[in-house]
């Protein structure tokens, strides 16, 4: 490489615009994301809701978000204070009673691949 050719790469990275801030269109409304994540609206339900608010963006773009910008804790705090608020109460999921050991053919110890060589 001569010194003309590095001399006309720098010039244009010279040239180039300054790099974005890093900062995704959707932080503006980050909080109302985080709120309907903490809903459980879907990104499908998400974007469609921007969109008609004048705020075009597709799902992936709302999941990358919230998978970068939003942590579990904070959509799962703010999905509890939700509840609160609204007096509805959570019905806890049933417990299912533990799948009981069946002993094997060969004794009390269970069946391993390894034992058959």
């Amino acid at each position: 490489m001569n010194q003309e050719t590095a001399s006309r790469i720098l010039e244009a990275v010279r040239n180039l615009p300054p790099a974005p801030s890093g900062l995704s269109k959707l932080h503006p409304v980050r909080d109302a994301i985080v709120t309907l994540r903490a809903r459980n609206t879907s990104y499908e339900q998400i974007s469609a809701f921007l969109k008609k608010q004048g705020f075009a963006v597709c799902p992936s773009a709302v999941g990358y978000f919230v998978r970068q910008h939003c942590s579990r804790t904070e959509v799962n705090k703010l999905r509890r204070i939700l509840l609160d608020q609204s007096g509805v109460t959570v019905m806890p999921r049933a417990v299912t009673a533990p799948i009981r050991f069946q002993p094997s053919t060969r004794g009390e110890r269970p069946a391993i691949a390894r034992d058959d060589f």
